[in-house]
């Protein structure tokens, strides 16, 4: 377990048992020179998780008058998974 400043804890012995959808900017290779970088970006999950929480912030205007950030990604993934699932119907 792990706990984060803001008081977050994550468990990362959990199982994950949730498709993430795959890389949202998959790039297979870049040649710089000698060298070969190479980047799965981040989850579609993550993504989609991302502009929910955008949207949703932009329609309060932040947290300036005070908000729940918890309650605010928890939304956000709620969304992100709900998206999820209409993609695979």
């Amino acid at each position: 377990m792990t706990t984060f400043d803001n008081g977050v804890t994550i468990d990362a012995s959990a199982p994950i048992e949730m498709n993430h959808g795959g890389p949202a900017f998959p790039c297979d290779r870049i040649q710089t020179g000698s060298h070969v970088v190479c980047s799965t970006g981040i989850s579609i999950r993550d993504y989609f998780a991302a502009k929910a929480m955008q949207g949703l912030l932009a329609q309060f205007q932040g947290c300036a008058n005070g908000c729940d950030p918890a309650h605010h990604a928890k939304w956000s993934y709620e969304m992100a998974d709900a998206m999820m699932k209409e993609r695979e119907a």
